[in-house]
Parts: structure tokens; C-alpha cells; sequence
């Protein structure tokens, strides 16, 4: 099946369809995680692309990724107006702006899909649509400190494909799931075109009917007509019956490798307690209410000090950690004697630098310097410090941290060596495996009360539950407001509290040992991969 494409505007339909697939995709992400639509929303896009020159189908996916990071990521909005105190239409410009980049990214795959392949043929769909838009979520993941939210591979914790995680990570399954959506597409087009063939060769054989006693004029042509939708019939069935195969087998074998356990339990259970002391954001950097704020988590911790491990989210003490010395003394004192370790978030200043940091006190002590910090939220890079005025305008506070080293001293307690993670760290899987295969736990600790009831919280603990997949860890997932969860190495939620409630989480959870097979080869060899198989694609069609 190859077709010529054709030059033709950007209608009012194509761009409302574009609009609301883009939109629906966010769906297939917690907290709805209707995962069918990573499949079926790409397949939609890849429809409107193909028959359509460069210039349209740049317009195409813009309009995709604006429906799609507008739902998406529309929490960016909360954080900036509700609690950056932000005017409103100032803080609806920010948010457009920043939709608008990320939308730049799918808009150039439809752009560059069609200048380079503009044959609709099964390289173009099977390959370059996959290949593209799995680069375009790397460069995206990683280019200006990245934003690596909402990639299609997330989505599918709790689908037959998540057996592939710890194989080929998020990107690979981006490939996957992208090569689905054109097999999808194949099977409407091939299906459609397959009975439109039928009901013509019906056609044209119920007039040979009427006249097989005689031989009027146009009988032979009719005939002849009889033979060729005939025949294009069984070739788009068997077209239609190998894409179909194929996309049963993809799937098949995701759901089989789910029961292929990577990694295995060392050691014996370790009783954990998360504390989620629910301390609302417009409170939390107030100067008066720092000794309420302690004592709450104080009070919370003090039935739970039987824990091995205490765990406090991020900047639970909401002070320098020089100016919390007292607390913090009595909190080593009291967790040394009770023979446990606590941890907890804690803004660090070293000289003239400062890091968003967390700390071990008691029976441990260590320290950990959060490394991927958020643009405009806790630092503004040299290449835009022309932008410092934006940050005193949002008065976020602590927004000029420092990014902490990139090798630090092992994050060990409870005799075990953690993998620790603040905030959206989490979800940077270069930062993931580095910390492997050392990290036999891993443990985030995050303040999403940023971003209100919103969808953040929960696209963030599915972040976090593909990590502990990927990676055949359990993982300790804590938030100020929520959500706060313990997960397995299977993606599973062993235990959640319910956001926005003041309470504690204590349950039970192992090291791990061993290793996946992307935490051993990672995201590059897909990526080279890649490029290597585009460029080799394009060198083709040149050729032919």
C-alpha cells in the first residue's frame, strides 16, 4: 500500500480532530490511566499526518500537543498563579508558552515525517513513525534540563506491554507502542478497504447474475472488474490478518515477560513509616508557622519510632538547615535512642551555595544533594539568567539552589544503600541508573502540594511506580500532601494513604538484589538504534 501524497489546507475538522486525540491521550496517564489510548490517540495522529504535505502536518501535531499538554500539564498553572501568587493572566501566558514548547516537539515529527517520507508506505509507518517519535521523547526528556513528564512508555504500568520495562525502559516502549498504533491503523485501513472491494465485486458479479443468459455490452468488463476486487479482497485479508498477528504477538509477549522476575529479595523485611503531614503550601514557608509545623511531624513520628526507618518529605523542615540545629539535635538524639533512623528534606547552605538536600539522623547519618532541579522553580541556568526578574515576580521560595555533584558518597541506613531521589529526580532515568545496581531500595520524597488537586500527584507516583519496574526495586514514594505509596518491583502499589490527609504510612519492605536488563544497557544502544534506522530508511527511498 503506498500512496502519493498530495498538498491540501488544514480544514476546521482535521484540527478539532487533532485537538481532541491530543487532549484524550493525556487520558491514558493517571489518575485515569486509560492505557488503550497510548495506542489509539497516536493511531488517530498518524492517520491525519499521512496524505498530508510537511507544512500541515507541523500544524497537525502542534494542534495534537496542545490538546495533549494542555490536559496534561495543565497543573503548571496552579503552581504558578495559585501558589507563585502570580497575576492570572500573567500565569495563563507562562503556561501557553510552555504548553506551546512542548507541542513544538510532536510538531516537528509530523513536519519531518513527510519532508523526508513522503511515501505512505509500511518503512514510513512502521519504522519512521515509531522511530520519531521515541527520539522526540528523549530530546524532549533531556534537552534544557528536559522534562521527561508524560512519556508514552509511563502509561503502561499496569498493561499486558509493562513487561517490557525493565527490558527496554520507557523509551523502547515508547517504540513499541507507537509501532502498535500504526498496526492499529493498518488493521481500519486494510478492514475498510477489504470490505470496499467486497461490496463492489458483489456488486458487479449481482448484474452478471441478471444478464448470464445473454452477453449485453460492458458483460466482459464486468467480469473482468469481478476478478480484480476479487483479488484486491485477499490481498488486504491477508494484509489485514498478518498486522493483526503481528500486534497480538507484540502484545502477547509483554504480558508473558510480566512474569519474569529480574531481581530478587535479600535480607529480611524492613519496617518502614512514611509520615504525610499534609502542612498546606500557603502555610509551609511562613516564618510563623515553622515550631506548629515541626511539632506536627514531631507528634506524627512518635508512635512510630519501633520503624527502622522514619521518612519526612521534601523540606519538611522548612528552614536552613544551620538555623534547625537545635531540632534537628534533639531529633538525632531521641532517633539514636530508640534505635532507628530518620530521614527528612532540608534546604542546606554551604558558603554561598544552597541545596535542596536530604539528611539521615540517629542510628545513620548521611546526606544527599538533590542534582536535577526544576527550572525557574529552584534555579535559573546561565544561558537564561537574563530571567532572574521572572523568578522574584513568581517569589518561589529557596529558587536558587544549587544542583548537587553529580557523584556523591553512597546514601547507606538501615544496612542498606538507598537510592534517593527529591522531587520530579524520579523521573530522569539517566539519574535512576546511575544510582544502579548499588541502590537496593529506592526512596523519593517530594512537595506536590505545588500543584494543588490536580493531576500531578498522580501522574507522579505512576513516574515513580515505572522506576521501581524498570529497575526490580520496591520503591518508598512520599509527599507532603500526597500521594504517598509503598511500591513493589513489579509497579504494583503494596500500600497508599489517601492524599490530602494528615497520616501515616508504616508497612514492610525489601532490598533488592540484581539487575534488569535496562539498567544494564540503558536508553543508548535504542536511541543509536534509532538514528542509525532512519538514516538507513532514508538512504532507501532515495535509492527507489
Amino acid at each position: 500500500m503506498s500512496v502519493k501524497l498530495y498538498s491540501q489546507q488544514l480544514d476546521f475538522r482535521q484540527g478539532a480532530a487533532a485537538l481532541i486525540a491530543g487532549a484524550l491521550l493525556a487520558l491514558a496517564f493517571a489518575p485515569f490511566s486509560w492505557y488503550p489510548l497510548a495506542v489509539i490517540c497516536p493511531a488517530l495522529l498518524l492517520r491525519l499526518w499521512l496524505n498530508s504535505p510537511p507544512k500541515r502536518a507541523l500544524l497537525i501535531g502542534l494542534l495534537f500537543g496542545i490538546g495533549f499538554f494542555s490536559v496534561g500539564v495543565s497543573w503548571v498553572f496552579i503552581s504558578i498563579h495559585v501558589f507563585g501568587h502570580t497575576s492570572f493572566l500573567l500565569s495563563l501566558l507562562i503556561t501557553a508558552l510552555f504548553i506551546f514548547i512542548l507541542a513544538l516537539f510532536i510538531a516537528l515529527q509530523g513536519y519531518l515525517l513527510n519532508l523526508f517520507f513522503p511515501e505512505n508506505n509500511r518503512i514510513k509507518r512502521y519504522l519512521i513513525f515509531p522511530g520519531l517519535w521515541t527520539l522526540s521523547e528523549w530530546l524532549r526528556s533531556g534537552l534544557f534540563t528536559g522534562f521527561p513528564w508524560l512519556l508514552l512508555g509511563t502509561s503502561q504500568v499496569t498493561s499486558p506491554l509493562a513487561g517490557y520495562a525493565p527490558l527496554i525502559g520507557e523509551f523502547g516502549l515508547a517504540f513499541l507502542l507507537t509501532l502498535s498504533s500504526a498496526l492499529l491503523l493498518d488493521l481500519y485501513i486494510l478492514t475498510a478497504m477489504g470490505f470496499s472491494a467486497r461490496r463492489r465485486e458483489a456488486s458487479n458479479r449481482s448484474v452478471l447474475i441478471v444478464h448470464e443468459d445473454g452477453e449485453p455490452s460492458g458483460n466482459a468488463d464486468r467480469k473482468f472488474k469481478c476478478e480484480e476486487y476479487t483479488f484486491r479482497w485477499k490481498v488486504h485479508s491477508k494484509q489485514c490478518l498478518s498486522s493483526l498477528c503481528i500486534l497480538i504477538l507484540l502484545w502477547a509477549a509483554g504480558y508473558g515477560l510480566t512474569f519474569i522476575h529480574w531481581t530478587q529479595k535479600i535480607g529480611k523485611p524492613i519496617q518502614v513509616s512514611l509520615v504525610q503531614a499534609n502542612i498546606p503550601q500557603e502555610i509551609k514557608w511562613e516564618p510563623r508557622y515553622l515550631h506548629t509545623s515541626l511539632d506536627d511531624y514531631a507528634q506524627l513520628t512518635q508512635a512510630h519510632w519501633n520503624s527502622r526507618l522514619i521518612i519526612w518529605p521534601e523540606a519538611a523542615i522548612p528552614v536552613l538547615q544551620h538555623n534547625a540545629r537545635p531540632f534537628l539535635n534533639a531529633l538525632d538524639k531521641e532517633a539514636k535512642r530508640q534505635g532507628t533512623t530518620l530521614i527528612t528534606g532540608i534546604p542546606i547552605q554551604k558558603g554561598f551555595q544552597y541545596y535542596n538536600s536530604m539528611i539521615a539522623l540517629g542510628v545513620d547519618h548521611a546526606r544527599y544533594y538533590k542534582q536535577q532541579l526544576v527550572i525557574f522553580g529552584e534555579f535559573l541556568p546561565w544561558w537564561i539568567s537574563w530571567a532572574q526578574g521572572l523568578l522574584n515576580i513568581l517569589a518561589i521560595p529557596m529558587s536558587n539552589f544549587s544542583p548537587g555533584p553529580i557523584h556523591q558518597p553512597a546514601f547507606k541506613v538501615a544496612g542498606i544503600t538507598l537510592g534517593t531521589f527529591i522531587c520530579y529526580e524520579i523521573a530522569y532515568p539517566s539519574l535512576i541508573r546511575a544510582a544502579l545496581p548499588a541502590a537496593q531500595l529506592l526512596l523519593t520524597i517530594n512537595d506536590d502540594a505545588w500543584f494543588g488537586h490536580s493531576f500531578a500527584l498522580a501522574q507522579h507516583l505512576q513516574i515513580g511506580e515505572f522506576q521501581a519496574l524498570a529497575t526490580g526495586r520496591y520503591l518508598l514514594f512520599l509527599s507532603n500532601t500526597g500521594m504517598t505509596a509503598m511500591v513493589t518491583p513489579q509497579g504494583k502499589r503494596q500500600a497508599q494513604l489517601p492524599p490530602f490527609q494528615i497520616a501515616v504510612l508504616t508497612g514492610s519492605v525489601y532490598a533488592a538484589a540484581g539487575t534488569t536488563p535496562w539498567v544494564r544497557l540503558g536508553d543508548t544502544p535504542i536511541i543509536i538504534f534509532l538514528v542509525g534506522l532512519i538514516i538507513l530508511c532514508y538512504a532507501y527511498t532515495l535509492r527507489t
